[in-house]
């Protein structure tokens, strides 16, 4: 969803923000919200006893929360998945009011598309504007709760595969080989992909890099000390 999002033809920024919750605290949690659907559908249950109606079936909804939950559940005990708190903030921009509503409208329909919700910031906008800047700071209070699964839906990917680094270099996995290759044997650390180019920094080194996909070379495109980087169209 969110190569989709990017892929719009506007200058944009994008900030996400990730907080990991510790397992003993996401268990308890979700243990809890566990407690209050049964305890929910126990009183629904009493409630149509009470009137003589002893075959009803569970709403929907109810069971629905009921199964989501016991999901969740198993995701932190059994398959071995963390949960994240996590909010996305975009700030996108235009040369009209009209353009920046259709811009809009085609944010919010590619969100629905993959069953998200995109919340439009009209008396936050200079809120929205500082979270989404790479200052480090979240001025927007509206996180949501996900699964390592889940986030994974945040990771850097194209339609061939998923690029990624950590301290010893620049991976890229293919999912028609279903391999990983190191594309650059250096500590990457921040990366952004930008049509067929992905930039980068490089640790104990000044300035971005960027990476061609078609020619698999790289050259300094940016001299200067940075730690972090945000590239619009």
């Amino acid at each position: 969803m969110v190569a989709e999002l990017t892929d719009l033809n506007r200058n944009m920024m994008m900030s996400i923000d990730v907080i990991p919750v510790p397992m003993d605290e996401a268990v308890r949690e979700v243990e809890n919200r566990r407690l209050g659907v049964e305890t929910n559908i126990t009183n629904w249950q009493r409630r149509q006893n009470s009137n003589n109606n002893f075959s009803a079936i569970i709403p929907y909804d109810l069971e629905q929360q009921r199964i989501e939950s016991k999901e969740f559940l198993d995701d932190l005990t059994t398959r071995d998945q963390r949960m994240f708190l996590s909010v996305l903030t975009m700030v996108h921009v235009a040369d009209t009011k009209e353009q920046l509503d259709n811009d809009t409208e085609s944010l919010l329909t590619t969100a629905r598309k993959d069953l998200c919700q995109l919340a439009i910031l009209k008396w936050q906008q200079m809120e929205g504007l500082n979270t989404a800047m790479p200052f480090g700071v979240r001025k927007i209070d509206a996180l949501r709760t996900l699964t390592t699964e889940s986030l994974a839906q945040y990771m850097l990917v194209d339609e061939s595969g998923v690029w990624y680094s950590d301290e010893y270099g620049l991976y890229f996995w293919n999912w028609d080989a279903d391999n990983v290759q190191l594309v650059i044997d250096e500590p990457v650390g921040y990366i952004q992909k930008i049509d067929n180019t992905i930039c980068f920094l490089i640790h104990g080194k000044n300035g971005i890099y960027a990476y061609d996909i078609e020619s698999a070379e790289y050259n300094l495109v940016y001299d200067l000390d940075v730690s972090l980087f945000v590239i619009t169209e």
